[in-house]
């Protein structure tokens, strides 16, 4: 089942992604996809995507699938391995449940530049809270 409304909560809600012109692609139950350019803003001082830029844009993909429960959620944990440099954009993620319980689920996300080569693959972890979703935009304290 899509889930656009999280979709559209991430675009203008999450101002980290808003900045790096992160779109949300897909939402569906257990998973989810999102595109980055590759810009200025995006590169490290040799020319490559930056490495936090694509960790962001895995913890997109990361979020979409596990806020799919229609529980808010967060990420726990995400591990990245850098596999190749990030040279050709838009960059893709895709974020894939792997196991879930009612509080804890896994996801692997792969990153591909416009070649369709891997840039990153991750792992990563996200905790299911008890209330359920809402569109609602937050602010800091």
């Amino acid at each position: 089942m899509q889930h656009p409304e999280i979709m559209e909560h991430i675009k203008s809600c999450d101002q980290m992604a808003i900045y790096l012109g992160i779109e949300p692609l897909e939402c569906s139950d257990g998973y989810g996809k999102a595109s980055m350019p590759l810009d200025k803003r995006h590169l490290n001082g040799t020319g490559i995507a930056h490495g936090g830029a694509i960790f962001s844009l895995a913890d997109v993909a990361l979020a979409l699938a596990a806020l799919s429960h229609g529980n808010m959620a967060v990420t726990l944990n995400l591990n990245i391995s850098y596999i190749n440099p990030g040279k050709q954009g838009p960059l893709l993620a895709e974020a894939k449940e792997i196991s879930a319980s009612s509080r804890i689920s896994h996801y692997e996300i792969i990153i591909r530049d416009a070649a369709g080569q891997i840039a990153a693959h991750c792992s990563g972890m996200a905790y299911h809270k008890k209330e359920r979703f809402s569109p609602q935009c937050y602010a800091l304290l």
